[in-house]
């Protein structure tokens, strides 16, 4: 797999540099190693995974997500950039089959052109249709008609002990594969950007893997091959940082016309607690509410930093459903009822969704 990945490397960055740097640098790259490489993808096939119903390793998640998977080209890309890493070059994935490529907000940070190159060493020019920058999430459209699979997102959210591989594609080398199992959902997360800072994201799953070159903006499957998350990048505090995946639902419904419940907000920031940690605390489970933007619905509402939100019209919070209303299908401008522990008392919230920007 490694040395198609390369062979598909070489075409990506062919392409990109054919763009940017001139036919004739590119000719040359390709002169001195595309023949080796083309003679490894002719020797090498790809087989079908596991028809008679085994379970998938590691290596058929990878390949399979792989197919799906372009790189983001969000500024000039010089021979200097690629051999040093610094190249303005993230990871993408089709989903929806409409043209549709998830990314990192992070990767797009700075930028100054947007295309799509693949890993048939074509180069799209490449719109902003959705985003959902405080979870760190776009949703980009191809211009022109882009022949790559789509990914299928899962139905079903990450939750602890899920074991996950993450996939991405470097501007030049192997294809980046990591795997391991989700060790946190829910919860707010500091992530490291390439840049040097540090960017916070409300609500994100950690899986517990090494992070590795050529992640961020990358697909995050589950054992069946199903999208749940979007790679962010490494954890501050360890780990690969898991982008939300309701938030990533809900920009890809909207986008598809299928969101009747996106572009909604509570205006609050919230970790989910535990049953466990909940105990400990001596409260019950449910979103501990973190913020509260000022003059926003739950400032509305009354809510208060320190407040449990432990139900939604009566669904209990959890880390499927957390305290968010599109993950209870609430558009904007609904109604619903809350119950809050604030401190040993229990009391009732009205709330109204509001329109997130």
């Amino acid at each position: 797999m490694l040395d198609v990945r390369r062979s598909t490397a070489l075409a990506i960055m062919t392409a990109v540099i054919a763009a940017f740097m001139g036919a004739g640098f590119a000719w040359v790259l390709y002169e001195q190693v595309g023949p080796a490489q083309r003679v490894i993808e002719v020797a090498t096939t790809t087989q079908p995974a596991h028809a008679g119903g085994a379970p998938l390793t590691i290596a058929d998640l990878a390949a399979t997500a792989s197919h799906s998977c372009v790189e983001v080209i969000t500024g000039p890309v010089t021979e200097s950039g690629i051999v040093s890493g610094s190249a303005p070059v993230a990871t993408g994935f089709v989903v929806g089959g409409t043209g549709l490529v998830v990314t990192s907000s992070f990767a797009l940070d700075g930028a100054t052109e947007l295309h799509l190159a693949t890993q048939a060493g074509k180069l799209y020019p490449a719109l902003v249709v959705g985003s959902d920058v405080p979870q760190g999430l776009v949703l980009l459209k191809v211009v022109g008609s882009m022949q790559v699979p789509a990914l299928t997102l899962s139905d079903t959210a990450p939750s602890p002990g899920d074991v996950e591989v993450a996939v991405g594609l470097p501007p030049i080398g192997s294809l980046t594969v990591v795997s391991g199992t989700v060790s946190a959902v829910g919860n707010e997360a500091r992530v490291l950007l390439g840049s040097g800072g540090v960017a916070t994201v409300t609500s994100a799953a950690v899986l517990n893997a090494a992070p590795a070159p050529g992640l961020v903006g990358g697909p995050i499957v589950n054992s069946s091959g199903e999208v749940v998350g979007v790679a962010g990048g490494a954890g501050a505090a360890g780990g690969v940082v898991s982008l939300d995946f309701s938030a990533l639902q809900a920009l890809v419904l909207e986008a598809t016309g299928g969101g009747a419940t996106s572009g909604s907000t509570f205006d609050a920031n919230s970790v989910f607690l535990s049953p466990a940690t909940a105990a400990a605390l001596g409260t019950q489970s449910g979103a501990l509410i973190t913020s509260v933007a000022p003059g926003g619905a739950a400032a509305a509402a009354g809510l208060k930093v320190g407040d449990v939100v432990i139900s939604v019209n009566g669904s209990p919070v959890t880390p499927d459903h957390l305290f968010d209303p599109q993950a209870f299908q609430i558009p904007a401008g609904q109604t619903v009822s809350l119950q809050v522990l604030r401190g040993k008392a229990q009391i009732t919230v009205s709330i109204t969704a509001a329109e997130s920007s």
